[in-house]
């Protein structure tokens, strides 16, 4: 009975030190990188009039994506911090003086990285899909409700398009406008009218502009064809990559990102690209052995960290060893995502990297008692015992 009450009391200390630790590094780390993002968007508060909340939702909408690498990250900070505070107040040794049974110790880590597992696997297979169309439309008809033009200046936020407006009359009507043009690879066009509108509709925002000539340079051939319209119209949202009723909607459909994980699995060869297949599984097999570093970190960092802590001088080599391992193996996964792309045999890499990992922590004593069988006077008994699960 007082084993049993030992161990509830252990679980539960170390968990609810793991939980505040955990979610105070993990705040901190998508305030910090939310404030590095967002500063574009600073723009569209103050010089346009862009209410606050909104930026706020397309946060929301952003985090899915930030947890593929933020909670990894934030779960590895989170054993470091919470294991180097008890092995400093040596409660760990404590522990160990007791008689506390190996998986009794490892039991509130494994849980901790199955729990973060659980997280990322439904954020990557489930609400990163559906965030990603959402923050992408989202963010369309918002630039879309702030586009506007500036009398007197040359305005660039168009992508490839400069808009020069001479006089403005009211909110959405101008006079004596230049346009330059250059979305085309194969032409540039220079646009003059008198004056022009700009026109929110379901499909998006029109510029409709009067009475002007549009000269258009062919950029292999040199040649220069001059154009007089009484009236002519630019899709600003098919510009800025969508926004509207559905204009970008064909495209947003082959994005490996707005898909769904089963739809990435299933994609057949029929009429698609093989750069366009290769990316659809890399995209798929990413969301699923990503959501197993948060498990492989944490338990990487629980068994580098448990072992022949004895000497402050053990500690800080250690500490600096397993900082390493974290880094090596953060480095290798996120690396092997992008070749994954470009040759979809590396799939089968990052599968054997997790499950190696994996096997490594469950076999970690007996590696480390091989590892050190090497070294000439070594006793494995010398050293605090932390056996596998």
């Amino acid at each position: 009975m007082f084993l049993q009450t030992a161990e509830t009391h252990y679980n539960r200390y170390i968990l609810r030190q793991l939980w505040k630790t955990g979610a105070m590094v993990l705040i901190s780390l998508f305030m910090v990188l939310w404030f590095s993002q967002s500063l574009r968007f600073i723009e569209l508060v103050v010089n346009r009039g862009l209410p606050f909340y909104m930026v706020l939702v397309l946060s929301l909408q952003w985090l899915p994506s930030l947890l593929v690498i933020l909670l990894p990250v934030s779960q590895m900070i989170t054993l470091l911090l919470v294991m180097q505070r008890m092995i400093a107040d040596h409660e760990w040794v404590v522990w160990n003086a007791v008689g506390t049974p190996p998986r009794t110790l490892l039991r509130p880590f494994l849980l901790f990285g199955m729990a973060g597992t659980i997280v990322l696997g439904l954020s990557n297979l489930y609400l990163l899909p559906i965030s990603y169309n959402s923050f992408r439309d989202y963010q369309d008809r918002l630039r879309d409700s702030v586009l506007s033009l500036q009398e007197g200046t040359f305005t660039n936020a168009l992508p490839n398009i400069t808009v020069f407006v001479r006089q403005q009359n009211g909110n959405s009507k101008f006079n004596g406008l230049l346009i330059q043009d250059t979305r085309s690879t194969q032409e540039t066009d220079t646009i003059y009218a008198s004056s022009g509108e700009l026109l929110r509709t379901p499909e998006g925002v029109i510029l409709r502009i009067f009475n002007g000539t549009r000269q258009s340079l062919n950029l292999t051939t040199k040649e220069l064809s001059l154009l007089s319209f009484a009236e002519y119209q630019l899709n600003l949202s098919a510009t800025l990559g969508g926004g509207g009723a559905g204009n970008n909607t064909g495209s947003r459909n082959s994005d490996a990102k707005g898909l769904s994980t089963l739809k990435l699995l299933l994609a057949k060869d029929a009429g698609i690209k093989p750069s366009q297949l290769r990316s659809y599984r890399a995209e798929a097999h990413q969301r699923i052995i990503g959501s197993f570093f948060p498990l492989c970190l944490t338990l990487l960092m629980y068994f580098g960290l448990t072992q022949d802590l004895r000497t402050r001088h053990n500690r800080n080599r250690i500490l600096l060893r397993v900082c390493a391992i974290g880094g090596v193996f953060m480095v290798i996964g996120y690396g092997l995502n992008a070749l994954n792309v470009r040759d979809n045999r590396f799939i089968w890499i990052s599968y054997g990297l997790v499950i190696g990992s994996l096997y490594g922590c469950y076999r970690w004593e007996k590696i480390r008692i091989a590892a050190r069988s090497f070294k000439i006077g070594y006793n494995p008994s010398s050293s605090f015992h932390h056996g596998h699960p």
